[in-house]
């Protein structure tokens, strides 16, 4: 997951997505479900993997997807089964992606895979729609 020369180490995607996870690991594990069913590569979800997680400390809902289809794909996030007012005011968006699926860090250019992080208002607290484009993990943190 990183690679050292004599004089350089250099971080891999892999690395960047086993960090994701263990930054946003949640205490609660969150119900999230599409068509009906876990989100979980299968045959009606197009390659989409996703889990949900609140974390105690600061009450932000953390969301984690995996595009791992060839397409873009909108993803409307409906907080039904959660508690009204909930309050969330922004979303932490941090996704790591390159349009060269064969795309890899190199000790020379370490930046060519690395997460990417934004910050999104949020208007609506019941509903939020994105658009997570292929071959792409991102994290959505939901911020009180």
């Amino acid at each position: 997951m990183i690679w050292f020369d004599n004089f350089r180490s250099m971080p891999t995607a892999s690395y960047y997505v086993q960090q994701l996870y263990s930054l946003n690991k949640g205490e609660q594990t969150v119900p999230l479900k599409m068509n009906g069913k876990p989100v979980a590569g299968n045959d009606d979800q197009n390659g989409l993997f996703a889990s949900a997680v609140k974390e105690d400390s600061t009450g932000d809902l953390i969301v984690k997807v995996a595009n791992t289809g060839d397409t873009p794909q909108e993803l409307d996030m409906d907080f039904k089964g959660l508690k009204k007012n909930q309050g969330y005011s922004s979303v932490l968006v941090t996704t790591l992606h390159n349009d060269n699926p064969d795309a890899e860090n190199t000790l020379d250019n370490q930046e060519i895979v690395k997460p990417v992080e934004t910050i999104v208002n949020l208007t609506d607290n019941s509903n939020w729609n994105v658009t997570i484009p292929a071959k792409t993990f991102a994290v959505y943190r939901f911020k009180k």
